[in-house]
């Protein structure tokens, strides 16, 4: 793999494409810079070369290639659309150069974690962006977001998870055969783990917060059916969860954004609780009603 594949700028008729693209969009173009000759494009946020010829069916990370490929993929054309009504819902929030930066690097994740926020707000919950997990201490990590329920404080983390480069290139228009399976049930399930073993274990036993990981699969490259052929509930039998874990909501969206959108279809969402957790009556019924099973996670 050469430097050259690595670092290709944006061309001079692509560039012109993204910002005519972004002009329609007013309060993302006021925190991205424009794209210009120094832009690099396929650049994937796993470090990998995206090949020319499969830049339509890779879910790219940076939000030029997503400008770029919004005019023949729906999908990306739909989310800059409701991006931009976020950020102007949003406006003290998110629509600043600081979430800029964080679309440009990675644009899927961070759009995710915007869509959360207003599946938040729309719960009529105040939550808080990127508190740190021990306050008291200098560096700690931080999480994606916070809410209180019931005068109890919940950390919140979104995961949206995709493949590495290598197994991400084994799958073609459809998955091959013989390949959807138990690794990639493994492999989600490690990814779970390995967020709670980043994040939280850490400040464990100081640590204790009631604590809730949001699934979002619905940008893994299309191969959704992969992620979500599995039981999630199966994970706490592999895997040791503290008895503060409250569970993991899978809100991934098996049909196209539009669809949902057009037809003002609920969000599929399944919960799977964490047979360890400890607090069930103070924090569950409330925040299953508002948040886990309430009509506004849906576009």
């Amino acid at each position: 793999m050469t430097d050259d594949l690595l670092h290709q700028t944006a061309s001079t008729q692509e560039i012109t494409i993204i910002n005519d693209i972004l002009d329609n969009f007013p309060h993302l173009k006021r925190i991205i810079r424009p794209c210009d000759s120094n832009t690099i494009l396929r650049f994937d946020q796993y470090a990998g070369y995206i090949p020319i010829s499969r830049k339509n069916d890779i879910c790219e990370s940076k939000i030029y290639e997503v400008l770029l490929g919004s005019q023949v993929i729906k999908r990306w054309s739909y989310q800059l659309t409701n991006l931009e009504r976020l950020l102007a819902r949003y406006p003290d929030d998110y629509c600043n150069p600081e979430f800029g930066e964080q679309l440009v690097g990675a644009f899927f994740s961070h759009y995710r974690e915007i869509e959360v926020y207003d599946d938040l707000k729309m719960c009529e919950y105040n939550p808080t962006i990127d508190p740190p997990i021990m306050p008291n201490l200098h560096n700690s990590k931080k999480a994606d977001f916070k809410i209180n329920q019931n005068g109890h404080d919940i950390f919140i983390e979104v995961i949206t998870p995709r493949l590495p480069l290598n197994d991400e290139l084994l799958f073609e228009e459809k998955p091959k055969a013989g390949f959807i399976g138990s690794g990639e049930r493994e492999d989600i399930f490690f990814k779970i783990f390995n967020e709670y073993n980043h994040h939280f274990k850490p400040y464990e036993p100081q640590y204790k917060s009631p604590t809730l990981i949001i699934l979002d699969k619905t940008d893994s490259l299309g191969i959704s059916d992969a992620f979500g052929s599995h039981d999630l509930s199966k994970i706490y039998a592999k895997y040791d969860f503290p008895d503060y874990f409250i569970g993991i909501l899978d809100r991934t969206r098996y049909n196209t954004d539009i669809l949902y959108k057009i037809l003002n279809m609920p969000r599929p969402v399944r919960f799977s609780l964490n047979p360890s957790y400890v607090d069930h009556h103070t924090l569950l019924p409330g925040l299953s009603r508002n948040f886990i099973h309430n009509k506004a996670i849906s576009e």
